[in-house]
């Protein structure tokens, strides 16, 4: 292993999920209210916002996150994606989240052939690193040091984990780890997570994460 490759590997795993409920809502309200005062109005608020959801709602990383178009999402429950890095074909399930979409892009005035996620720079989707950007900003609003594009990865596979969810499962859709206690490692659970109770887990209402592999 490369110095330059471990030195990524110890900065992924150096980025958590979001573990409490009231965090992930104080950080939703952080990414939609950031750029109020930008002549841009909230368009960059609700764009944010709208990416951060897709994120933790599907586990897609964020290279093929800003490349998706209108036309591959909407009014749809589900879609299917080459995934950049590894070149596997995925179905992403969306019905949790159709809604929210149309409403985004209703308000966005987004065309089919539109970004999902467009940059300022018309024609040009938001970059990995705009993300980044955002995501980390947001982070800070919220007294959070840890926070990167693998938030959102992390954030779902942790949720999905613990709310019954099989590491087998999350790894073979998702996460492409071969060792087990990496998979654990990767999406924030730790000793403390093991020994809570289930119950002790609040359920989120944004996720609905039995899409995705059926039953738990």
């Amino acid at each position: 292993m490369t110095e330059r490759t471990e030195h990524q590997r110890k900065a992924i795993y150096n980025v958590k999920p979001i573990k409490a409920k009231q965090e992930l809502e104080d950080f939703r309200g952080a990414l939609l209210t950031e750029n109020l005062d930008s002549l841009s109005g909230n368009r960059s608020g609700k764009r944010n916002l709208m990416l951060f959801d897709f994120g933790v709602n599907t586990g897609l990383r964020v290279s093929d996150i800003v490349r998706l178009k209108v036309k591959q999402v909407q009014n749809k429950n589900r879609f299917t994606i080459r995934e950049t890095k590894t070149g596997k074909e995925r179905t992403i399930f969306i019905k949790n989240i159709r809604k929210e979409l149309s409403n985004y892009i209703y308000e966005m005035k987004l065309k089919q052939d539109d970004f999902l996620f467009p940059s300022r720079k018309h024609g040009y989707h938001v970059s990995t690193t705009q993300v980044y950007r955002f995501l980390v900003k947001a982070g800070k609003t919220c007294g959070r040091s840890d926070i990167g594009t693998h938030t959102m990865r992390k954030t779902f596979g942790y949720w999905y984990y613990k709310q019954g969810g099989s590491i087998e499962k999350l790894n073979a859709h998702f996460l492409t780890i071969a060792a087990k206690p990496s998979q654990k490692k990767y999406i924030g659970i730790d000793q403390e997570d093991i020994e809570k109770k289930p119950a002790e887990f609040p359920y989120l209402d944004i996720f609905l994460l039995k899409n995705h592999f059926g039953r738990f």
